[in-house]
C-alpha cells in the first residue's frame, strides 16, 4: 500500500485543501474503471475528464454532495498517478513507483489553463525485502 497526500495551496483563487489516498494496484483499477464511466456519461476523453477534476478542484472538493466530492478526489488521484516523476533518477510515472513509494503532492496552480504542482517521494515498507 502506498500513500498519497495530496494539498492544494493555490493563491488565485485562494484554495486550500487536502486529503490523503490509500491504495494499490487494485485500487488503481477500480478508480481507472469509476473515471472511464463518468467521462462516458459525460461525453469526455478520460484525460480532459481527470484534468476537469484538478480545475475545477475549489469548486468540486468543497461540495457538500459526497459523491462529487469523491469522484473529484479520484479524478484528482488519477491525475497524480499519471504525471511525470521528475526525478532523473526514478524517470517514469508517478504510478510506476507506487508499490515502494509514498508521495506528497502540492497544487500550487490550477487556473488560466495551467497546472502546476510539486512532487515528493519517499521510500515505504514495500521497499522491505528486496534486494
Amino acid at each position: 500500500m502506498s500513500l498519497i497526500s495530496i494539498a492544494f495551496n493555490v493563491q488565485e483563487p485562494r484554495f486550500r485543501f487536502a486529503f490523503t489516498w490509500e491504495g494499490d494496484e487494485a485500487a488503481v483499477a477500480e478508480i481507472t474503471e469509476a473515471i472511464h464511466s463518468a467521462a462516458l456519461s459525460q461525453s469526455l476523453s478520460e484525460k480532459s475528464w481527470i484534468v476537469s477534476c484538478v480545475v475545477n478542484a475549489p469548486a468540486l472538493l468543497p461540495d457538500p454532495d459526497k459523491i462529487v466530492r469523491e469522484m473529484a478526489m479520484m479524478g484528482i488521484v488519477s491525475f497524480v498517478l499519471q504525471a511525470k516523476t521528475g526525478h532523473r533518477d526514478h524517470p517514469g510515472l508517478v504510478r510506476d513507483y507506487l508499490p515502494v513509494s509514498d508521495f506528497d503532492v502540492t497544487f500550487t496552480n490550477v487556473a488560466d489553463g495551467r497546472i502546476t504542482m510539486n512532487v515528493q517521494a519517499t521510500p515505504n515498507d514495500g521497499l522491505a525485502g528486496s534486494a
